[in-house]
């Protein structure tokens, strides 16, 4: 079985503008030695890649894959083990772009281009062979640009509606913090303009019944002993008379 060994001369990445492209496939190989061997022929899938550069329709080259292409083109790669036939590896896809009909999209995939950005990205000396594949570079050129500044205006707008948002929730967080200063200042000032109870009261003026809650009401009388009658005897002189008696 006879194999094509892939080259370095194929350079760029995957999606640098004017770089190779890679298409994953399966193609069936017949096995020599497994036909030999049951008198038959023996087919087997093989995994194939072909390597193109859109608008080159004179260098396709197919090799089996190896994990070199598989690190090379790991988005290629990923699609056509998931079963996706049309491997586009980023980009706008030509059905998406107005200016072509169906006839013209299939035209240019004929010849390898997948998405605008391969039509933008052609190199001048594979375009200039393609009946208004000029003219075509051109317009997609515009129509990515305008994309390009549409996207980034939609993007400022978004950030510029997100910083409003946040100055308005700033604003809104101050007023609260203003008002809530405000009240504490009142607070304080009502507390050090009150007279304090302390400093008002002038010793020696307070009524202790009053205090205990005996305004208006009669003073309640101490009961009085009855040991009180010597109270006065007790103040007089020992030996005087006392004065009714003097009198009589």
């Amino acid at each position: 079985m006879q194999t094509v060994n892939f080259t370095r001369s194929w350079a760029g990445s995957e999606t640098a503008p004017g770089s190779i492209r890679a298409r994953f496939f399966l193609e069936p190989v017949q096995d020599e030695v497994a036909s030999s061997q049951a008198g038959r022929p023996i087919f087997r899938d093989v995994e194939r890649v072909e390597l193109f550069m859109p608008g080159d329709q004179y260098h396709k080259p197919v090799h089996n894959v190896t994990d070199e292409h598989r690190q090379r083109f790991p988005q290629a790669y990923t699609q056509f083990k998931q079963g996706i036939d049309d491997q586009i590896t980023g980009g706008c896809p030509l059905e998406e772009w107005p200016v072509l009909s169906r006839s013209q999209v299939m035209e240019l995939r004929g010849i390898g281009f997948r998405t605008v950005e391969d039509i933008r990205d052609v190199s001048d000396q594979h375009a200039s062979p393609i009946m208004g594949m000029m003219s075509l570079k051109q317009r997609a050129k515009a129509f990515l640009d305008e994309a390009a500044e549409l996207a980034q205006n939609e993007m400022l707008h978004a950030e510029n509606d997100r910083l409003q948002s946040e100055m308005a929730s700033l604003k809104l967080q101050l007023k609260e913090l203003g008002d809530a200063s405000q009240r504490m200042f009142h607070e304080l000032t009502a507390i050090k303009s009150a007279t304090n109870p302390i400093a008002a009261t002038i010793p020696g003026m307070a009524d202790p019944l009053q205090a205990a809650g005996f305004q208006g009401q009669e003073r309640p009388v101490a009961p009085q002993s009855s040991l009180a009658a010597f109270v006065d005897d007790a103040r007089r002189r020992p030996g005087r008379p006392r004065k009714h008696e003097e009198a009589a």
